[in-house]
């Protein structure tokens, strides 16, 4: 019995060190800091209303994509590039999360007129990190302006 408790407790051990080892090599990968403080998810100047926005502002640690949408509530078209950014607050700063080496963004404008909404989502398997419980972030700039629309990873 003696012997299977040693087993046991040494398993358990190695089990720590190993999950922790992950955690570990997963804060390595937020290297980056963001570029961006506070950021707000609309933005209302002149003829210019948009804003970004998800359907939800919780997800499972499982999911798969985030779901994500820009309306034009503004009278003038805008436009903007397919890329994001997913970024993941830790102890008061923003950190960008990478995206997988072999990740890129085609390099069209899309244009939103008045009143449309585009609708697009993040794929988890192309982040080269697994979104863990916590507060994220998706980074958009629409003409010149960048805006960010919140949400928490739950376990």
């Amino acid at each position: 019995m003696d012997k299977f408790v040693k087993i046991s407790l040494s398993l358990v051990i190695v089990l720590f060190l190993a999950s922790s080892c992950g955690l570990d090599e997963q804060k390595q990968k937020l290297k980056k800091d963001s570029e961006y403080g506070v950021l707000s998810n609309e933005v209302h100047e002149q003829n210019m209303y948009v804003k970004l926005y998800l359907p939800q502002s919780e997800f499972p640690d499982s999911v798969e994509t985030i779901p994500f949408k820009v309306k034009n509530l503004g009278s003038t078209t805008v436009t903007f590039g397919m890329e994001y950014l997913v970024e993941k607050y830790i102890k008061g700063n923003w950190y960008v999360i990478p995206y997988k080496s072999n990740v890129g963004f085609i390099m069209i404008a899309q244009l939103l007129k008045p009143e449309e909404i585009y609708k697009d989502q993040v794929p988890m398997d192309l982040l080269d990190y697994r979104l863990t419980e916590g507060r994220y972030r998706i980074v958009k700039k629409i003409d010149s302006k960048i805006l960010g629309a919140e949400f928490q990873i739950i376990d």
